[in-house]
């Protein structure tokens, strides 16, 4: 058989009663698994995730990350697979009650 899984899923999360951050995590995930006859597969996992955190208690600093995400699996005859992960990433923080630098 044939098994084919995509779905798009959100997540956001926001801790309210520490007060010290909100955390939003939006990611979008495709999945596609193949099984042949013989049960061997093909696995590819490829999603793109923002992360993006924001300290608001401790006001000392505000820390965005955003990257995107590309995962590819594959795995051949011989149970071995090859993997590939490559992403972009950008990191900004910015000191505000220290008001030194900006990173």
């Amino acid at each position: 058989f044939r098994f084919h899984h995509i779905y798009t899923e959100l997540i956001v999360t926001t801790f309210t009663n520490s007060g010290r951050f909100e955390f939003h995590r939006i990611y979008t995930e495709l999945i596609v698994t193949t099984f042949t006859n013989s049960g061997r597969f093909r696995f590819h996992h490829v999603y793109t995730e923002l992360i993006v955190t924001t300290f608001t208690n401790s006001g000392r600093f505000k820390f965005h990350r955003i990257y995107t995400e590309l995962i590819v699996t594959t795995f051949i005859n011989s149970g071995r697979f090859r993997f590939h992960h490559i992403y972009i990433e950008l990191i900004v923080t910015t000191f505000t009650n220290s008001g030194r630098f900006r990173f």
